[in-house]
């Protein structure tokens, strides 16, 4: 999930390094279908329900919101793989209202995954 929030990885070391109980880890927040990058990237196609851009438009929407929810979990001292999997969960469902219906399975392939320590 960092890559997509421009700062968000010098925010996390940063918060890391003030969180006794803060691991190492992140979390990928995705789709599965192999052609889930074809309909999240093709800017021509019209969709009934739905739009390109399903999980880049809400990461962008909700990039404050997300670096606010993790700064401020991490200050309770929570664990960062923690917070991290709860904010990819949020970005997941809001980026599911936006998977077009069209596209059969994909909306069903959402995933979060943490790798941490």
């Amino acid at each position: 999930m960092a890559q997509w929030l421009e700062g968000a990885d010098q925010l996390i070391e940063q918060l890391k390094l003030r969180s006794e109980l803060a691991r190492g880890g992140d979390v990928t927040v995705g789709y599965q279908q192999p052609y889930a990058i074809y309909v999240h990237e093709n800017l021509e196609a019209r969709h009934p329900v739905g739009q390109a851009k399903y999980l880049e438009q809400p990461m962008r929407e909700m990039r404050r919101e997300l670096l606010q929810y993790i700064s401020s979990e991490l200050r309770k001292k929570r664990p960062l793989i923690d917070v991290l999997l709860e904010a990819g969960n949020s970005l997941l469902a809001a980026s599911q209202e936006l998977v077009p219906v069209d596209t059969g399975a994909l909306k069903s392939s959402g995933f979060v995954e943490a790798r941490g320590e």
